[in-house]
């Protein structure tokens, strides 16, 4: 369980004067952070599960496809997130399982104030004005040492980001970056993309070339992501409309 938000560092900088709600459903362990405490978000995150858990009855394929897999009729609406930006990434619809559990649990909850969904290290952000978002990597050197920034603006809207590493936790990756974090206008697309771009990237001899066809690919299809920071042997490689610092 999380005993305290504020060791959860990476959004240290976001809470300012808002309240921790948890949520802790299984593997879902979920910190909220709003103006008020949000008893409404359990029932909905077992609700998204319970749809999670009795489609994979339905579709076998569906909790081990290592690809896309095609929308079926009368499938919940959860599903559908997953399938459709798997689809976009070209990776299994279970790669983007906790973005798409925090993006629609902000959708429900959004009110149009300051919202943090934070969900096994991929999170839902509304928030007026300068976003800094603190990258955790056991890089010896990037370690609790990046800040993303992002600029909200008068025409802000929610933000996902996600982050992929094939040594911190247990999601499966092919690739061997400590962190690939995504910023995107939806949690499960930057879920996703973060899955799809870590697997290609096995050295840091690899990161140019990588992330220049995702870059290529991004605007070209014209995908919704605002950036891409990578970190593998103590290098990094980024690109988009978001800053980086160190501190």
């Amino acid at each position: 369980m999380y005993l305290d938000y504020k060791r959860k560092f990476y959004v240290e900088n976001l809470h300012g004067d808002l309240k921790p709600t948890f949520v802790d459903v299984e593997e879902s362990k979920i910190l909220i952070l709003s103006r008020d405490i949000v008893l409404e978000a359990k029932d909905i995150v077992c609700s998204l599960r319970k749809d999670i858990v009795e489609h994979i009855e339905r579709e076998r394929f569906f909790k081990n496809s290592l690809i896309p897999l095609q929308n079926i009729l009368g499938e919940p609406y959860i599903v559908s997130i997953m399938k459709n930006y798997s689809k976009i990434m070209n990776v299994g619809p279970m790669a983007c399982v906790a973005g798409a559990i925090a993006q629609i649990l902000g959708e429900k909850l959004f009110k149009g104030e300051d919202l943090i969904i934070e969900n096994g290290g991929d999170i839902f952000i509304y928030k007026k004005g300068l976003i800094n978002i603190k990258v955790y990597t056991n890089d010896e050197v990037f370690k609790d040492k990046i800040v993303i920034s992002v600029e909200g603006g008068e025409d802000f809207k929610p933000l996902g980001v996600a982050t992929s590493s094939a040594t911190i936790g247990p999601s499966l990756s092919f690739g061997k970056t400590c962190a690939t974090v995504v910023v995107s206008n939806n949690c499960a697309l930057s879920d996703a993309a973060a899955t799809r771009i870590a697997n290609d990237i096995k050295t840091s001899q690899d990161l140019k070339r990588v992330l220049d066809k995702y870059k290529k690919m991004i605007y070209d299809c014209n995908i919704p992501i605002l950036g891409v920071v990578c970190v593998i042997d103590s290098s990094m490689a980024l690109f988009g409309k978001i800053k980086v610092d160190f501190v």
